[in-house]
């Protein structure tokens, strides 16, 4: 009987290995090019504070923050993935509980990209105010 009901979970989980598997393999390939104006597309984003917590959070704080996911959703649907949560609630009956939730995995090349643009903005500055004060 518990075999009949771990069936579901052992099929989802060998098809997200698999889809993990693929994208690492695409991911790889070097067929990726530079991110265009990266700190354009971040100033899209809107951080929220959030006055509730998450509910796979443990933590005592009373601010979180976030992003609104609707409005993120809109802009750049690509960042959000639908995440299922189970729990027993009860003896062998296990409840499955599908979110909405932002990958903020997929931020980091962004906000990566976003730095070194503003990096070599800061660049050009010091060099303009160089020349400025060799006046």
């Amino acid at each position: 009987m518990k075999l009949k009901n771990m069936l579901p979970a052992i099929a989802l989980l060998a098809i997200t290995l698999s889809v993990n598997a693929q994208v690492g393999q695409n991911l790889t390939a070097g067929s990726g090019s530079a991110i265009k104006q990266p700190v354009s597309i971040l100033m899209q984003l809107e951080p929220i504070v959030l006055k509730k917590a998450p509910e796979h959070s443990l933590s005592p704080k009373k601010e979180f923050f976030g992003f609104d996911i609707s409005k993120t959703k809109q802009q750049f649907p690509g960042l959000i993935s639908r995440q299922t949560t189970w729990t027993q609630k009860g003896k062998n009956n296990p409840v499955a509980t599908s979110k909405e939730a932002i990958n903020a995995e997929q931020l980091v090349p962004l906000l990566v990209a976003a730095l070194q643009q503003q990096h070599e903005e800061l660049i050009e500055i010091q060099k303009k105010l160089d020349k400025l004060q060799e006046r």
